[in-house]
């Protein structure tokens, strides 16, 4: 069964900063492109990438906010475009320096 919740986690989030990770997703086109994919958490992502990509058919540039519904979706891009990442929210800070080396959860 841990094994199993690992693969969901790793699937359904992405790094975000230190040992901080959200809801997201990550390709590489020159695998993906064209494929389905799932949305676990319905809300509000951040498209990062080198360049347009097609969410459910709609174009989406760099940067831009789509709202994802939890379900199946179709991510396609252009072969050599780099790595693609949906990152939840709406273009969610990282701060500019590094994390501390200590521990973010005690107690538990």
């Amino acid at each position: 069964m841990i094994d199993d919740d690992f693969d969901v986690l790793k699937d359904h989030f992405v790094h975000h900063w230190g040992a901080l990770y959200v809801a997201g997703k990550k390709f590489r086109p020159d695998e993906t492109g064209g494929s389905s994919f799932e949305v676990l958490i319905a809300g509000p992502y951040t498209l990062e990438s080198q360049g347009t990509v097609y969410l459910d058919g709609q174009a989406v540039m760099p940067g831009e906010v789509v709202h994802l519904e939890a379900g199946e979706h179709l991510l396609d891009a252009a072969p050599g475009s780099g790595e693609v990442v949906l990152r939840y929210g709406d273009n969610l800070h990282r701060p500019a320096r590094r994390p501390a080396d200590q521990p973010i959860y005690v107690g538990l």
